[in-house]
C-alpha cells in the first residue's frame, strides 16, 4: 500500500474518532440539560445563603422564587439589560427596571417564562416595590412579605409562621395547594388580598376600608364568629 494511502486511512480514521466523541460529548451534554435545567438558556449565577430577598421596579418583568438545593440566580438572555442583581451579605437585591412603567402581572406571564428565576435554600423574608412575583414549592418555619405594589403569588408553599404586609395597590394571592401556619395580613391603600381556601391553622387579619378581600364564604363565617 503506497505511503500517500496509509496517510489518508490514518486521517480518516482520526477524524472518525474525534467526530465520534464529539457526538457523545453532546448527547452527554443534551442529557443533562434535558434533565437538570429547567430554564436552558438562562445565564445562572450561584451566590452565597440568601436569608432576604430585596425586589425593586416598575411593574415590568415577573420574578420566581422557588426552594432548591442551592442558591442560583438565572436571568433571561433577553433581559440581561433590564435584570440587575446583588448580594449583600446575606440579602439579595434584585433590580427590574425598564425604560417604560407597565403594568405586568403573574396573570400574563409571556411564553418565555420568568424574567428572573430564583433558587433558595432558606429565605425568611421578602420586600418588593413594583415587582411581580411568586414563591413556589418554599418549606420554612417563618416568612416575612413586604410588598408596596406589584404582585405575589404563593404556590404550593408550607410555612409556619406568616407575616404579610400589602399597600399601594399591592396584591397578594394564595393558591389553594399552600399550607399556612400561624398567619397575620395587613392589608391597607386598596391593595387587594385573594384567598383561594381556608389553608390556614389562623389567621387575623388588618384589612384597611379601602382594600379589597376575596375568599370562600366559610371564611368569612368563622373570622366573623372570633
Amino acid at each position: 500500500m503506497k505511503t500517500s494511502n496509509k496517510l489518508l486511512i490514518v486521517i480518516t480514521f482520526i477524524t472518525l474518532i474525534a467526530m465520534l466523541g464529539s457526538n457523545l460529548e453532546i448527547q452527554a451534554k443534551y442529557k443533562k440539560m434535558k434533565s437538570d435545567d429547567l430554564l436552558p438558556g438562562y445565564i445562572s449565577t450561584t451566590v452565597k445563603p440568601i436569608r432576604v430577598i430585596v425586589l425593586e421596579g416598575n411593574l415590568n418583568g415577573f420574578v420566581e422564587i422557588q426552594s432548591g438545593k442551592t442558591n442560583d440566580v438565572k436571568i433571561h438572555p433577553t433581559f440581561t439589560k433590564q435584570a440587575k442583581s446583588t448580594m449583600h451579605g446575606d440579602t439579595l437585591e434584585v433590580s427590574l427596571i425598564y425604560p417604560k412603567r407597565n403594568n405586568f402581572t403573574e396573570t400574563n406571564v409571556p411564553y418565555y417564562g420568568p424574567t428572573v428565576h430564583i433558587d433558595v435554600t432558606n429565605l425568611a423574608e421578602v420586600i418588593s416595590t413594583d415587582v411581580s412575583y411568586k414563591i413556589k414549592g418554599l418549606k420554612t418555619t417563618q416568612l416575612k412579605l413586604q410588598a408596596s405594589g406589584g404582585y405575589t403569588l404563593l404556590d404550593s408553599t408550607d410555612i409556619g409562621q406568616v407575616t404579610a404586609v400589602y399597600k399601594k395597590e399591592a396584591m397578594l394571592k394564595i393558591a389553594d395547594n399552600n399550607r399556612l401556619g400561624q398567619t397575620e395580613i395587613k392589608v391597607q391603600d386598596k391593595s387587594e388580598l385573594n384567598v383561594e381556601k381556608d389553608i390556614f391553622s389562623s389567621l387575623n387579619m388588618d384589612i384597611d376600608s379601602a382594600a379589597r378581600v376575596t375568599m370562600p364564604g366559610n371564611m368569612f363565617y368563622k373570622l366573623m364568629k372570633k
